[in-house]
């Protein structure tokens, strides 16, 4: 139906183990079979990865409960295997994402405490070492003839000073990235107008 009226790219998210309460039911069986479906109307396929069992947002970025106890160092590489895993098994079936989200409304950071911006100790490094440890593992099990383009997305639709500042930040600490994503939320945001200034200043 979406496709019949000139929709062309789907975000499906991926939880890592979903608590399957309300929303939260998208496990890796789920995202496949789904990507599948979109790809065989010839839409492009976004795939957000959530890096936790639940929702994860300004709010809360919490930690998939199997990796509560990783060191710094071990989450690191956990989250450059999980994601190469995903990619792949995409792969596999044949539904291999055009655009990968590493993380979902990440403007305060993810994986919390160890990737959170406002941790005592860390703060945006820890962040941008996790951040660039999601897109090794997303480019990990590409060939040379596949395409995926790396998306980071934030919350701040509306808000130019605040996304100037957050991906200032990540170029500082070389972030590679393709793409920006923007959420928009009229009711804490403002008007369209902010979200026009703040895609075309971000644009440029």
């Amino acid at each position: 139906i979406m496709r019949k009226h000139c929709c062309t790219c789907f975000r499906v998210r991926l939880f890592v183990t979903p608590t399957m309460k309300e929303v939260v039911v998208q496990d890796l069986l789920y995202a496949l079979r789904l990507g599948q479906r979109i790809k065989a109307t010839g839409a492009s396929l976004l795939l957000d990865l959530h890096y936790s069992d639940t929702w994860a947002d300004p709010q809360k970025q919490t930690k998939p409960a199997a990796w509560t106890n990783l060191t710094f160092d071990a989450l690191e590489r956990q989250v450059e295997t999980y994601t190469a895993e995903v990619l792949k098994a995409f792969q596999q079936a044949r539904c291999l994402p055009d655009i990968v989200q590493v993380g979902n409304e990440i403007t305060p950071g993810f994986l919390w405490p160890d990737g959170k911006l406002s941790a005592p100790e860390g703060g945006w490094d820890k962040f941008a070492t996790l951040l660039k440890a999601g897109i090794r593992g997303v480019k990990k099990p590409l060939s040379a003839s596949d395409r995926v383009q790396i998306m980071l997305h934030v919350d701040c639709g509306g808000k130019v000073e605040s996304t100037r500042w957050f991906f200032d930040q990540l170029r500082e600490r070389q972030v590679a990235f393709d793409l920006i994503g923007l959420s928009y939320y009229p009711w804490w945001h403002g008007g369209l107008d902010k979200l026009r200034k703040n895609v075309s200043q971000t644009a440029e």
